[in-house]
């Protein structure tokens, strides 16, 4: 029983410090959003975007699912259904862990798409000749 408590002390660590990193990304990219990037310019690197609208529903559509699974190891430790506790604990930090990493993924993809080094040039020709590609 010793490796799955040192094993769930270690994901709630990486947890812990993923959330941090994912809570200054969003901070980031609100006030990235809010103050520097124009509203119509940003609507035009979204729509503009294939990979972005494909990698965030992808994402989202991740999450829910780790979000599925969570919610089936709580049953099961309600129910004693099918998984010894210790392993389903196990489980339910790794899912925990999976939907923290979808989250920073996407403000990810959001700080990407919202940073001026980036593709700020090529948005802003695409908006200006959106029959070009």
């Amino acid at each position: 029983m010793l490796i799955p408590t040192v094993a769930l002390q270690l994901i709630s660590v990486i947890y812990a410090l993923l959330a941090l990193f994912g809570a200054y990304l969003a901070a980031y990219n609100v006030y990235v959003t809010g103050e520097r990037i124009d509203k119509r310019l940003l609507k035009a690197r979204v729509f503009l975007s294939e990979s972005f609208l494909k990698d965030t529903w992808t994402l989202l559509l991740l999450a829910c699912l780790l979000f599925l699974v969570h919610a089936i190891m709580e049953l099961n430790q309600v129910f004693s259904l099918f998984i010894e506790e210790s392993v389903a604990d196990l489980i339910a930090e790794l899912v925990e862990v999976g939907i923290i990493l979808c989250i920073i993924l996407s403000s990810y993809k959001w700080f990407r798409l919202t940073s001026l080094e980036g593709n700020y040039e090529q948005a802003e020709e695409m908006e200006k000749n959106p029959d070009k590609k």
